[in-house]
């Protein structure tokens, strides 16, 4: 008979098989895997909304790790074709017997046998946890008894009726209304359960019963009543607090019961607090989350007996429990069994899971293959391939790292890119040579480690070191850390680094050391070592300390290989005696001293060149005064070995030249045989005739000779212009009789000026002033321009044609003579700009003492200051008609042919030159016209 729901989506659920029935209802197979019906036979609201408040929370599964269900929790509520509620669905718990079959030693014996003291105390444990998990999201379950348990052969447990928990509703709390004898907290009997709301402490006192029955096979409330007591029945005992081990000593254990000494020390301070303090106070009771912590740390306890695998016992005991009973009453509560039951092996296998004893998983998953369809341990399958894999690779892994051909580089990044390896390698007795693979693996992490601590350091040191903030004494450090690290360590190409930097720190503190003792003792070789070590050191801060120092004998150095080439290449006493007072602390340094070039002393070089120097002044003193005897007896042939005494010794053979030339000169100049003196005479014997006196007679023999010969010609071109403070004379230049060659030239005009008639010679003058001397200069000039004070009257001019004789201008011919007239009718003009005018805009104000007419002019500009006769450097700005200027002031406004430059001296060039004769002419433009 199949029958259809549906659940509150109408999606269709077939019910078709009863698997059991109770007083409320029965439970149904349904078409869904894992899934089983319970539907009421009266259901009503309250059942409805209880299950919606339960559907809505759930608790967490503890056994969901075991792919075990241990709490069969509502999933969804099911309703009939017409959408009445009926029922839920839940997950099917699939085999297992109440704990009254493990609890009992004969039915243990007999429905489970191999269920030994280790499974009891895991099923109490899984007991604590489910209700745990129920009390951690506020449910309780009210009717704690052994019968609500199932457990499996694995000691898996799971709680049923689950329906009938008491559940707290957003409006409502849902109660238990059922309570079952021996397990009822003393403070509920014979209350009515439908008035009252269970607490967690009240099922903390069935959740302790249910432990006591499974470790010692009894129930805690009962037991040999004491002589004279009339027993009471289980609850009456609850209800009294009376159990065997409590404070009244009413109820004695029963014989056959197990001692509360066999148990763990926490467990048995436990039942002491749930049944007799919990008796006064219900909050007292042990919460079912400390049995948990208590049974885990009592399982850890148990141990194996060595007579019977089946045995287990507390480690507070001296010997095994079980064997002292059995021999005692005859009969064993847990009977040798000649082959390991499945359900030893499943718990044998997930205590080494617990502990990650992972070589004894891997036998028992080779040994006991019926692990391997246990739905249990469904989880476990894949993890155990890989596990089997994992080790047997550790295995290989462990050879490889014999090979000769692998070295730690390679190990290290294997055993790094398998992170699975790191937990497993304790598994099993893998060995490198002698050595354990965990430690061999810990030395190469260590040498690792302690290779990037010294790559880090080096890092830092290298920094530093280019920053030069380096010291030697952390570099000494680095070079032991690494000569230390690489003694253990084998050559390799990553380590090839570490052994260069180790070369580096080495070189760098030993070259350190060297220079520190040799500025101790000699600073040449300190110098020395510096050069040479200059790149290892240059970052150091004690070299920084020393770089003024070694920056000085650098310089010393470098100054020494300069004079040291300047010596040996034979160079001039001054080039050596410059450089070397170019540099006054070379001279006091005590490492000069010691220096030296060849087999002579560098101070013995310097003092030589000192004492050539000192003679070479002396010697050109002496040359310059004409001192010959003093020259020659100066003259040393040992000092006077340099180019630059050359013309001394030059001066000396000139001077025994000169000697018997100038006595020649000098007794032809007394005998009056000018023509001797002529021939024979050098302007370089000038001043051995004026200290003889006989200058004057070597003059009167040119003279005589050539002068006065009418070789030079006048041009009588003269031009007088008046200034404002002075008077203007052009000359032009005398013309030589070029057929002549042997004449004297005429180097030089002489100008002498008297106001009352022409001077004869040209000493004949009253005042200095009217006396000029212009020398010719290049050939190209061709007038002589001389200025001269202003004059009152007419003026007599004398212009001596000259050349030098004997260091003095001597006139040689016949002068010219002129008068220079002051009373000339006079213009004065001046030049000058207007504000806002054109640039090529220049206006002419003339001054004139009577009404004159200017014929044609140019208008002239130049750098320098203004002229009246025109010049090759002169330029044009424009060309003037004649002009009529009346006595006073007239402006004239010129347009010029070209912008007129800034700072330019502007002046008017007349080019009939007769008008400067008769009219005087005074520029006024003094300054540049801007």
């Amino acid at each position: 008979m199949t029958e259809i729901f549906y659940t509150r989506l109408r999606q269709p659920v077939t019910l078709d098989k009863k698997l059991a029935s109770g007083g409320e209802g029965e439970v149904w197979q349904t078409d869904r895997i894992g899934t089983v019906a319970k539907l009421f036979y009266q259901p009503d609201t309250t059942r409805l909304e209880k299950l919606q408040n339960m559907i809505q929370l759930p608790p967490a599964d503890p056994m969901k790790k075991h792919d075990h269900v241990s709490i069969p929790w509502p999933q969804e509520l099911i309703f009939d074709v017409a959408g009445k509620f009926k029922g839920y669905l839940m997950p099917c718990i699939s085999g297992g017997m109440t704990l009254n079959n493990v609890y009992n030693a004969k039915l243990r014996n007999q429905k489970a046998p191999g269920f030994n003291w280790y499974y009891l105390h895991v099923a109490a444990l899984n007991v604590a946890s489910i209700i745990d998990a129920l009390h951690t999201k506020g449910y309780v379950i009210g009717d704690v008894k052994t019968d609500n348990f199932l457990v499996n052969n694995q000691a898996l447990v799971s709680v049923i009726d689950t329906d009938s928990f008491q559940v707290r509703g957003s409006s409502r709390t849902f109660r238990s209304l059922v309570a079952s004898d021996g397990f009822t907290p003393p403070e509920l009997i014979t209350k009515d359960m439908k008035r009252f709301n269970r607490r967690p402490e009240h099922d903390a006192f069935g959740l302790a019963v249910i432990i006591y029955m499974l470790l010692t096979g009894d129930h805690p409330f009962s037991g040999q009543w004491a002589e004279g007591i009339e027993p009471l029945d289980r609850d009456a005992a609850i209800a009294g607090g009376i159990w065997p081990h409590g404070p009244q000593k009413l109820l004695q254990p029963s014989i056959l019961s197990v001692p509360l000494s066999y148990l763990d020390l926490d467990i048995q301070k436990a039942f002491h607090q749930t049944f007799t303090e919990g008796h006064r106070d219900p909050t007292k009771r042990l919460t079912a989350k400390k049995w948990c912590q208590y049974l885990t740390s009592a399982l850890k306890s148990l141990k194996v007996c060595q007579k019977n695998r089946n045995h287990y016992y507390h480690a507070n005991q001296a010997e095994c429990s079980w064997c002292v009973r059995a021999k005692a009453f005859g009969y064993d509560s847990f009977p040798s069994q000649t082959n390991k039951s499945e359900l030893e092996s499943y718990h044998e296998f997930l205590r080494a899971a617990d502990n990650n004893d992972h070589q004894q998983m891997i036998q028992l998953w080779k040994t006991v293959p019926e692990l391997h369809s246990l739905g249990e341990l469904e989880g476990y399958r894949e993890k155990m391939n890989g596990l089997i894999r994992e080790l047997g690779n550790i295995e290989s892994f462990a050879k490889a790292c014999q090979e000769q051909s692998r070295n730690a580089v390679e190990i290290m990044r294997i055993w790094q890119s398998n992170p699975a390896w790191h937990s497993l390698i304790d598994q099993g007795h893998y060995k490198v040579g002698k050595q354990p693979l965990r430690e061999y693996i810990n030395q190469l992490t260590q040498n690792e480690e302690e290779k990037n601590v010294l790559i880090r350091l080096l890092n830092r040191c290298d920094e530093r070191f280019n920053l030069k903030k380096a010291y030697v004494e952390e570099e000494d450090q680095l070079h032991q850390r690494l000569k230390s690290y690489l003694k253990e360590t084998e050559l390799n190409e990553s380590n090839q680094m570490l052994f260069d930097r180790m070369d580096l720190a080495k070189n760098r503190t030993k070259a350190w050391q060297k220079i520190s003792a040799a500025l101790k003792e000699d600073e040449q070789v300190a110098y020395n070592l510096w050069v040479e070590n200059k790149s290892l050191l240059d970052g150091f801060v004690q070299v920084h300390d020393q770089i003024e120092f070694f920056n000085n004998l650098e310089v010393q150095m470098k100054v020494l290989n300069k004079l040291k080439n300047k010596i040996e290449n034979k160079q001039s006493h001054e080039e050596i005696l410059t450089l070397w007072e170019l540099y006054p602390s070379l001279m006091k340094s005590d490492f000069v001293k010691q220096y030296s070039i060849g087999d002579t002393a560098l101070q013995d070089h310097i003092q030589l060149y000192y004492q050539k120097r000192d003679l070479f002044k002396k010697l050109r003193k002496a040359r310059q005064s004409g001192e010959v005897e003093q020259v020659r007896h100066l003259w040393n042939s040992d000092l006077c070995d340099e180019a630059c005494f050359k013309p001394f010794e030059q001066f000396l053979t000139n001077a025994h030249e000169n000697s018997n030339h100038w006595a020649r000169i000098r007794a032809a100049a007394l005998e009056d045989e000018y023509e001797t003196v002529v021939n024979y005479w050098d302007e370089k014997f000038t001043s051995r005739a004026y200290q003889s006196g006989i200058q004057e007679k070597i003059q009167r023999a040119f003279q005589v000779q050539f002068g006065f010969k009418k070789n030079i010609h006048h041009t009588g071109q003269k031009s007088v212009f008046m200034h404002r403070d002075f008077n203007e004379i052009v000359y032009g230049w005398p013309l030589e009789n070029a057929t002549e060659p042997s004449k004297l030239s005429c180097t030089h005009l002489v100008f002498c000026a008297r106001p009352d008639r022409f001077p004869e010679t040209p000493d004949d003058i009253k005042e200095p002033i009217y006396y000029r001397v212009i020398g010719k200069g290049e050939a190209k000039d061709k007038y002589a321009r001389i200025l001269f004070p202003v004059m009152k009257g007419n003026y007599y001019f004398s212009v001596f044609p000259a050349t030098v004789i004997c260091g003095r201008v001597v006139e040689i011919d016949e002068p010219y003579q002129f008068m220079a007239p002051t009373k000339y009718p006079e213009i004065k003009y001046a030049f000058f700009r207007k504000k806002h005018t054109d640039q090529n805009s220049l206006f002419l104000q003339v001054f004139s003492s009577e009404k004159i007419t200017v014929p044609p002019f140019a208008v002239t500009y130049d750098e320098e200051r203004p002229k009246h006769y025109f010049e090759e450097n002169q330029k044009v700005l424009a060309e003037m008609d004649a002009v009529s200027c009346d006595a006073g002031e007239s402006l004239i406004e010129i347009h010029t042919q070209q912008k007129l430059p800034d700072d330019a001296f502007v002046s008017i060039y007349v080019r009939d030159r007769s008008f400067y004769d008769t009219v005087r002419v005074i520029n006024l433009s003094l300054d540049a016209v801007v």
